[in-house]
């Protein structure tokens, strides 16, 4: 499956997703829809089988023609700012887990938002 992984910036969030995404062997992409040009994040969706975005609010940031593939793993803005942060990584292990399921996956809208400070 060809998998875009798509958050604000496409350093953090989407690059721990797309890490767990791959140890199942899925052709993975990332991207910024915050910092990449339209034209990049329209032929990046138009490749993709399934669009992964990380934050909720950003789901409009994907062109429109592309929204039917778009799943939400929504673990809410970057308060991490290092895709290697062990919270984020449990995070995004326990979304990929609920999606993987046996003979294929099951994507379903999921929230693991961290508690306000």
């Amino acid at each position: 499956m060809k998998i875009l992984v798509a958050c604000h910036a496409g350093i953090c969030r989407s690059n721990a997703m797309a890490r767990e995404l791959k140890r199942y062997g899925d052709d993975v992409i990332v991207a910024g829809l915050g910092y990449n040009a339209p034209e990049t994040i329209h032929m990046l969706a138009d490749w993709a089988d399934k669009i992964v975005v990380l934050q909720s609010e950003l789901v409009d940031l994907v062109p429109a023609d592309s929204r039917e593939k778009v799943v939400v793993g929504d673990v809410g803005p970057d308060v991490w700012q290092d895709p290697s942060n062990l919270d984020l990584v449990a995070r995004v292990k326990v979304i990929v887990d609920s999606w993987k399921k046996k003979g294929g996956w099951a994507f379903e809208h999921v929230s693991l938002r961290p508690k306000s400070r």
